[in-house]
């Protein structure tokens, strides 16, 4: 009962949490009189081969953490970790202390998932809920030489986790650095928290470290370039917000006291389980990139995270349009700004968004802080869709003779295991 009951009142702050969605970005416009304006990707920029020359690695700037450019003094060992996006799920744990955080398409009716990359900080309480693994993931590890931990994986043809990582990396999971959390041999780091399965797993991020941190010889650091600056250019960009699903609809709001983006999840603030905090980052980033689906399964996401694609940029409440560059697997992913040169971040905390190519995301714009313009050109709203015609009623198809091959049945398997077991 206990259970229900609790349910019962996370759903219901769900919706209030999508009625208030516009709340904070409906106050800042009164303020500021905001106009939102939408901007999309072009299809033709994904399909150039990766054009990046004359950058080389980043010097790392001693007592500075390389993924935030803030104070930091340890050794580099960098661990990512499979974070559930469900709004069951939420509040997430320990999201506050990531440097970076991915959120990803995970099926083609708007769920998504995010990966949170540690090193600065490893959660003192843990971090979750974790959930199961997708290829792309495993790439976002890749970049950074980290670790990586989740609770089961996908692994139909096509889309293994498994396979991709064996032949890849030349390793198999259950070892470090990519860790799969199911099992008996990681239960003492694993615990069962409150919120109902599965979305109740969190991990011990510091005891993985402490057993695993140092197995291994330390990656080589990538860092990003930083300055305090920021951006004096682009379009004014005070509120931006994008709609994945009804409830998954993520949105920042700027804050120029701490010159920091507040990040929503359906209105209410992203605040991390341990501790309360409202999660803000001093960049966000939507990385625009082809997404398909394998077989065309819903539940099979195909992200290209090599190569090249648009990257719409969010720094000092200003929007400008740049590109990302990764030439391989083993490379470290270039943002360049509107020139063509590599963006220098503002220190601190960063949000990419990874996202199709058409995705809408909606700008509050006050020109009298920023041009109203991007690149020259006014910036497009997103065309309306045609309502699609009313589909023929399919004639009654014949009953198939006995002895018909059955479908192997990973071609239409969602493949998430962990929601396949039980909450043991």
């Amino acid at each position: 009962m206990a259970d229900s009951k609790r349910y019962g009142i996370r759903m219901l702050a769900l919706l209030l949490g999508v009625v208030m969605l516009l709340a904070p970005l409906t106050a800042l416009a009164a303020e500021r009189e905001l106009n939102y304006v939408g901007v999309t990707g072009d299809k033709n920029a994904y399909r150039e081969k990766p054009t990046l020359s004359g950058f080389s690695q980043n010097p790392w700037v001693e007592g500075t953490n390389p993924l935030t450019g803030e104070p930091w003094t340890g050794a580099y060992r960098p661990i990512l970790v499979n974070i559930d996006t469900d709004p069951l799920a939420r509040d997430n744990y320990g999201v506050s202390d990531a440097d970076i955080i991915y959120e990803l398409p995970l099926h083609r009716m708007g769920h998504t998932r995010s990966v949170a990359l540690f090193m600065g900080t490893y959660p003192a309480m843990g971090a979750g809920p974790v959930r199961s693994a997708r290829i792309a993931m495993v790439d976002v590890a890749a970049e950074w030489g980290a670790g990586f931990l989740f609770y089961g994986m996908q692994e139909a043809r096509g889309t293994s986790v498994p396979e991709y990582i064996r032949n890849e990396f030349k390793t198999g999971t259950n070892d470090y650095p990519f860790i799969n959390l199911m099992g008996q041999k990681y239960n003492s780091f694993v615990e069962r928290t409150r919120y109902p399965a599965p979305h109740n797993v969190r991990v011990d991020v510091q005891g993985i470290m402490s057993q695993f941190g140092s197995a291994a010889k330390a990656p080589d650091m990538r860092p990003w370039k930083f300055s305090t600056e920021g951006l004096d250019r682009g379009a004014s960009a005070y509120a931006m917000y994008m709609e994945f699903r009804p409830d998954l609809i993520p949105s920042f709001q700027y804050n120029e006291l701490t010159r920091t983006y507040d990040r929503y999840y359906n209105g209410a603030p992203f605040l991390d389980g341990n501790n309360g905090r409202h999660c803000t980052f001093s960049n966000v980033i939507v990385m625009r990139t082809d997404v398909s689906w394998y077989r065309n399964n819903n539940a099979r996401a195909v992200i290209k995270m090599v190569g090249q694609g648009v990257a719409e940029i969010f720094m000092d409440g200003r929007y400008i349009r740049g590109t990302w560059v990764r030439p391989s697997l083993s490379a470290r992913t270039v943002f360049l700004d509107e020139n063509g040169q590599e963006l220098s971040f503002l220190p601190g905390k960063t949000f990419i968004h990874v996202v199709a190519v058409d995705t809408p995301v909606i700008i509050g714009n006050d020109p009298s802080v920023g041009d109203a313009l991007v690149g020259g050109k006014p910036v497009p709203t997103p065309k309306p869709t045609r309502t699609p015609r009313p589909t023929r009623t399919p004639r009654p198809t014949r009953t198939p003779r006995p002895g018909a091959a059955t479908p192997a049945p990973d071609e239409f398997a969602d493949d998430d295991v962990d929601i396949l077991l039980p909450d043991d």
